[in-house]
């Protein structure tokens, strides 16, 4: 299990601690689907994304979507809060390469913000 930190000058803090890779493709296609609750300590990472869609969510997600600085940093482009299900229309920044879906509020509590640096250990 891998944990996702905001790094901040000299101060690191916990971001994720429960932090999910989808790299195959039934885990992408699925994301968090379905799901009527998420962890709010957990994240589901998509690398190789700039684009998601709100259809058949039955909750709403923090998505933030990132620009990958190497195998385990990644700087936030942008940061859309308490996006709701069915959402007509995808989310989507072509400047990004991955990103991040998390329960909702996650982004609020823990201020992320576009050009914070993310770092999995």
């Amino acid at each position: 299990m891998s944990s996702l930190f905001i790094q901040r000058g000299s101060e690191t803090l916990p971001l994720v601690k429960d932090l999910h890779q989808a790299n195959r493709f039934l885990e992408r296609f699925l994301g968090l689907m379905g799901r009527s609750n998420y962890p709010m300590d957990a994240g589901l990472l998509f690398p190789n994304c700039s684009s998601v869609h709100m259809y058949f969510m039955r909750m709403p997600i923090d998505i933030v979507f990132l620009k990958t600085l190497d195998e385990i940093r990644f700087e936030v482009l942008s940061v859309h809060e308490a996006i709701q299900p069915w959402r007509p229309l995808p989310l989507s920044n072509f400047r990004a390469d991955a990103v991040l879906e998390m329960a909702a509020g996650n982004v609020v509590r823990n201020e992320v913000k576009e050009g914070d640096h993310l770092c999995i250990a």
